[in-house]
């Protein structure tokens, strides 16, 4: 949640204790009573939006370092495997071919270019253990095919989450504000002669203004520049 949203939230909450407040001045049948059940209803959506988008914030942040070693262990086993094939391609022309690490860095194009790398090393197999790999490299070559796989997907899943969280959160806050407007007019009208309860009204639903961004300064014109003459 944002500052902006924030800000509101904290309002809405002020505005909900109100309510609490000065319950026995609205009976639970009134316009009043109803109209505050509704923010207070906002108020646990926006509640648990917000747990939402710290879970899957946090969903995020872990996905992002599993990824990043998933990504590095993968690549470490296409870098060997496209060496070695260089060197079994001065036997075998054109095994070279089969075996290119991918030109662009992009995940997509890593996931690709490995499945291709398992898919053709099967028949060669024999070749590349004969070179001193391992005898399960091709088994570790798809671990890490399929571990790099989830951890992109987790990582996908998480900002999914965040992002519908922090939409619940801007229409939450847009009904809330809506509900406080109604609010605004029905505690007037039922405090108008009550100055202390409108004080109280008038200090909770109170909404601080976003600070405003200081102008950015003129760009320098170097120091030590001098004025043209005057002619």
């Amino acid at each position: 949640m944002n500052d902006r949203n924030t800000r509101r939230h904290q309002m809405f909450v002020r505005v909900r204790d109100f309510g609490n407040t000065h319950e026995s001045s609205f009976p639970p049948t009134s316009l009043t009573s109803q109209v505050f059940t509704q923010l207070a209803n906002v108020v646990e959506q926006l509640d648990t939006y917000a747990a939402h988008q710290v879970s899957s914030s946090g969903v995020v942040k872990r996905g992002t370092l599993t990824r990043a070693e998933a990504r590095r262990a993968l690549r470490l086993d296409l870098e060997v495997i496209s060496k070695t094939a260089q060197i079994i391609g001065i036997e075998v022309p054109g095994i070279q071919t089969q075996f290119l690490l991918p030109q662009q860095e992009n995940d997509e194009a890593l996931l690709n270019t490995a499945r291709s790398f398992a898919e053709n090393a099967v028949p060669l197999s024999g070749s590349f253990v004969t070179h001193e790999l391992p005898e399960n490299f091709l088994d570790v070559l798809n671990e890490d095919i399929e571990e790099f796989a989830e951890a992109v997907a987790r990582q996908a899943t998480g900002r999914g989450q965040r992002s519908a969280a922090l939409a619940g959160i801007d229409e939450t806050i847009e009904e809330g504000m809506t509900i406080v407007k109604k609010l605004d007019r029905l505690i007037k009208n039922k405090f108008a002669e009550n100055p202390t309860a409108l004080a109280e009204w008038i200090t909770v639903s109170h909404l601080e203004r976003d600070p405003r961004r200081s102008p950015s300064p003129p760009p320098s014109t170097g120091a030590g520049t001098n004025p043209p003459p005057t002619p």
